[in-house]
């Protein structure tokens, strides 16, 4: 493995038998200069051996290549990845005409030039040209097809660059390039600006020629690194070395330290503005959802000039995604809400915040004083949850509202909330603690970092020598790298956790100090055990006895060992059930809070969930709504639908406003058209967001929200890994305000309880008291983190009523529900919808409805895709990338076929988050967004409410000529000029 993923990659020639570089940036790799015999599974091994999750996004031939022996068309195939030739190189590759031959070329040459078939590239190229953020230029006479950063700075990938006597002159021999052609060549580099110099089929830029290189095309040498290669073990071959490749492991790369890697965005705006001096600073990217990344953010000219990764972060370790490295093109966006927008019959305003807030203030209070505080609901994703239980929750219940509205009941808090009731927290894998084994189950953290991990540390864990179990009805990146992969049946996890408990106390693997010590009811749980036979959990979870025993055994046996849960656990109708089984499975290993296991870890010196204002009133809470889904009800979770059902039908209490924070509700939450139903029909509807999304479009007020590098906060204060990070507030983009900011002030106007700081500042101030520590000195400081303890529960027990670990709970029996996880199969297909269709895929560079107004994001992913087993696409008339049509029995949706191999036939998954922020009408979110085809209604958790999201009942056919209004690309077929100010639907 390179010792850094980020940047230039040269493949060793005796690995490919030719010269081949990989331009990895982020997530994407991009193959330059392919076309040798026999290649593609060869350079697919080396984007595997960078590191799993990089996606061959485009393949650049260069220098006349043409297709030998079918390998850019095998690469193609096989990664989707288009094919771009420059112009110069067209006519030789397409089969036009051939380039000429050397004399004296070797016989093997000659049979590889005999077998070259034409290849007809995607995209032909010209000067100028912009591959994925690179600029394409042709160097006559010397390298067609070289790259060139967008900025003018030039990366040199492709023919050899030589320096002989001060002058640079292109290949030597056998190629030769007559005195004039040299001459131009060297005008067009020497008006470049080098930063990378990457040798191709002459001699290596090595020793004094390279420096006269360095010199004479001005490489900056600052920053420049020469990086030691290594494969993985399973990949080494033995060390071929030659004159030719001597430099391969001293090869020049760059990394994100590097002006490479700067961003180019979609436009500038004249109110966007640096709030600090030129500079770097460390803060904390939230670019995304989950959890907290360390970075630095360089500031240059008041602009934002780089982003790189921090590698001193203790979770990111360095690690930056294409979200991040698209934050430049989100301050500059055009399409970016400036200014609080009000709606004026049927068009938009723009106000003042004093008036857009004065309206809110006034109206909420007119339908708290005639309906009571219930009638007023405070919706938000998870975004900005660095300050959801402080200023959300606390916003709601000093307004005296139950009806609160967020992603938990299908995302993260079913097993974070079995976690409080059975353990006394959520249980975290603790990488730090070295993990012998890490079963991933229900997340993919090679393209979403749920909750509190980042993939650097489970991919650390693996290069220690982890072994990798990982369960899950798609083959991922991740899957694909396991030891074992357990291809359990969409929202049949339940089943799976209990056969694999079945297999552990009938082979007595359990841990007996633990079990005899610590817990209680173990009896009575092996006695349940033994009724389920190993054929009931075949059948229910399609995954063999013998696989699931031996993932089973290792786990048992490897110490520690560490299960690495994901929002595939809570999507589903046994949701609660499943983390009941997966905390039995930790349980049972004596891996419960121990080091490399699964840990509770104390949170930081921080002021607690709650602590800054006055909780829910006693009366108010007794009306939420909801008492029989008891987990979701004890922490103040009414059921998404019960709200929907407030709103439309006025039971148990009439809902009349909401406030919409961080979430695209049209988008993200199940049932879509019900939401679109119940959104207007509300007397106030406030959106603070970003962009003018299809929920903002229904509001009747809007409200500019700011981006994380817009806003202090401390972040992650609210995750378990019991750190927190400073973020800090770098940029102004016109009026933008943070929620925080936003909240404090709206609370004050309305003179609610505990509201009583003047800014941000002073409430980061407070909330830092138990550290000591001023908002200014913690962001300095960058980071805080609780104490480290293990195996708690030795002297403080467990909060059951027995005081122990429950493999039969009390408490649930208590509440009138089993208190053994029992599962009920929620998959009800039949002839008219024969297949199972999961809904919850996520893909890279999105977070959940984000990221489809940036055009470098859109870029690397233009179109939703449904993946679909080549067998059954064949028995229905589908073959890939033709527009399919996705039919529930709640509504109908279109994405592309994407055929997968790898998927149950009877399996088909869906890309979630979809709408077109280039489409103008309601149809933007109708399309193919995933939630037209979700139901709130039953089969629902019956301790969460949570709806079913894995595993519904569907079928697909391919869509019929004109069904779809979108081209290949993902573009309206029939698109007008974008209204500046957009009307508001009726």
């Amino acid at each position: 493995m390179p010792e850094s993923v980020y940047g230039i990659y040269r493949i060793p020639i005796e690995r490919v038998n030719g010269n081949s570089y990989l331009v990895v940036r982020g997530d994407e790799v991009i193959v330059v200069d392919t076309g040798i015999p026999g290649s593609a599974e060869r350079i697919i091994g080396e984007v595997g051996a960078l590191g799993p999750g990089r996606r061959i996004s485009a393949i650049i031939l260069t220098h006349y290549h043409l297709d030998h022996s079918g390998s850019a068309a095998d690469l193609r195939a096989a990664t989707g990845a288009k094919v771009y030739v420059h112009e110069a190189d067209a006519p030789f590759v397409s089969g036009e005409r051939r380039p000429p031959l050397p004399p004296n070329v070797p016989k093997e040459t000659l049979d590889a030039y005999s077998q070259m078939r034409p290849v007809r590239p995607d995209v032909v190229l010209r000067d100028g040209d912009v591959v994925f953020g690179f600029r394409v230029i042709h160097v006559p006479g010397h390298t067609p097809g070289s790259i060139a950063l967008h900025d003018g700075r030039a990366l040199f990938a492709g023919d050899n660059v030589n320096v002989r006597d001060g002058s640079i002159v292109g290949s030597p021999a056998p190629y030769d390039w007559d005195s004039s052609m040299a001459k131009e060549s060297l005008g067009r580099l020497l008006s470049l600006e080098f930063d990378v110099l990457l040798p191709g089929h002459g001699p290596p830029v090595i020793g004094d020629a390279a420096a006269k290189a360095r010199s004479a095309l001005k490489v900056r040498t600052l920053g420049l690194r020469a990086l030691r290669l290594s494969a993985p073990a399973a990949a080494r071959e033995p060390k071929v070395r030659s004159q030719r490749d001597s430099h391969s492991k001293g090869i020049i790369k760059r990394n994100l330290n590097s002006s490479l890697y700067r961003m180019s965005g979609a436009g500038t705006s004249e109110d966007y503005e640096a709030l600090v001096p030129d500079g770097s600073y460390r803060t904390a990217c939230r670019a995304c959802a989950n959890g907290s990344c360390g970075v630095t953010v360089e500031v240059r000219g008041g602009r934002l000039a780089s982003i790189r990764g921090d590698p001193s972060d203790p979770v990111s370790r360095g690690y930056v995604c294409a979200k991040a490295l698209a934050s430049r093109e989100l301050l500059e966006n055009p399409l970016r809400i400036r200014s609080p927008m009000i709606r004026d019959g049927d068009r938009w305003r723009e106000a003042s915040w004093d008036e857009a807030l004065g309206l809110i203030a006034r109206r909420l209070s007119e339908i708290r004083d005639e309906y009571g505080p219930e009638a007023i609901a405070v919706a938000t994703g998870s975004p900005r949850y660095d300050i959801y239980e402080w200023l959300y929750v606390g916003f709601a219940g000093a307004l005296g509202t139950p009806s609160i509205l967020a992603v938990s009941n299908f995302c993260f808090v079913p097993r974070a909330a079995m976690g409080e009731l059975l353990v006394g927290g959520h249980v975290v894998v603790d990488y730090d603690g070295d993990p012998r084994l890490v079963m991933v189950w229900g997340a993919n953290p090679m393209e979403s970092n749920p909750d509190e991990y980042k993939y650097p540390q489970l991919d650390a864990a693996l290069r220690r020598g982890a072994e990798l179990v990982v369960v899950d009805p798609r083959r991922t990146a991740l899957a694909a790298r396991a030891d074992i992969w357990l291809r359990v049946r969409p929202a049949a996890d339940l089943p799976l956790a209990l056969g694999m408990a079945k297999v552990i106390v009938e082979e007595g693997l359990y841990d007996r100090d633990f079990v005899g010590n610590y817990s209680c009811c173990f009896g009575e749980f092996r006695d349940r055990l033994s009724r389920i036979s190993h054929a009931w959990v075949e059948e229910a979870s399609r995954v063999g006895r013998r696989d699931y025993a031996r993932a089973a055994e290792e786990y048992a046996t490897a110490k520690p060992a560490a299960i690495h849960w994901g929002v595939g656990v809570d999507q589903g109708a046994n949701s609660a059930y499943t983390a009941y089984a997966l905390l039995d499975l930790m349980a049972l290993t004596g891996n419960l809070d121990a080091p490399g296991g699964n840990v509770i870890f104390d949170p930081p010196p921080v002021v607690p969930s709650g602590g800054m204002f006055p909780g829910l009133p006693e009366g108010a809470r007794a009306r939420t709504p909801g008492r029989e889904y008891r987990l979701a009800w004890e922490r103040v979770r009414p059921p998404h639908h019960l709200i929907w059902d407030a709103i439309l039908t006025g039971k148990p209490y009439p809902v009349r406003a909401m406030l919409v924070f961080a979430a695209n509700l049209l988008v993200t939450r199940p049932n879509s058209l019900k939401i679109w139903r119940a959104l207007r029909s509300l007397d106030l509807l406030v959106v603070a967001d970003m962009f003018m999304t299809p929920t903002a479009r229904l509001a009747h007020v809007v409200l500019p929200a700011a981006s994380w590098l817009e806003r202090d906060e401390i972040a992650d204060r609210g995750k378990f890994h019991g750190r927190a990070f400073a973020r800090r507030r770098l940029f102004r983009v016109g009026g933008a305000r943070s929620d925080a900011e936003i909240l404090l002030d709206l609370g004050r106007r309305m003179g609610l309880p505990g509201f009583r700081w003047g800014s941000v500042r002073e409430f980061l101030d407070e909330a830092l008291r138990p550290s000591g520590l001023t908002w200014d000195e913690f962001s300095s400081l960058g980071r805080l983190r609780g104490p480290v303890r293990y195996h708690k529960y030795r002297a403080s027990g467990f909060p059951t009523p027995s005081g122990k670990y429950e493999f039969v709970s009390g408490k649930l029996e208590e509440w009138g529900y089993p208190g053994f996880p029992e599962f009920r199969d929620p998959v009800a297909t039949d002839d008219r919808y024969p297949l199972i269709l999961i809904t919850g895929a996520r893909r890279l560079p999105y977070m959940a409805s984000e990221g489809r107004q940036l055009r470098s994001l859109r870029r690397l992913r233009p179109c939703p895709e449904v993946e679909i087993h080549p067998e059954t696409a064949a028995r229905l008339g589908i073959s890939d990338g033709d527009w399919v049509a996705i039919e529930t029995g709640n509504g109908r949706i279109y994405q592309r076929a994407r055929l997968n191999p790898w998927l149950d036939p009877q399996v088909v998954s869906a890309e979630y988050g979809w709408w077109y922020p280039e489409m103008e009408d309601d149809r933007s979110w109708t399309l193919s967004n995933v939630n037209v085809l979700t139901s709130d209604g039953p089969p629902l958790d019956p301790l969460m409410g949570g709806a079913l999201l894995r595993g519904l009942a569907c079928r697909v056919e391919r869509a019929g000529p004109g069904e779809v209004p979108l081209d290949d690309e993902c573009r309206p077929r029939r698109s007008r000029p974008r209204d500046p100010n957009p009307r508001p639907p009726g």
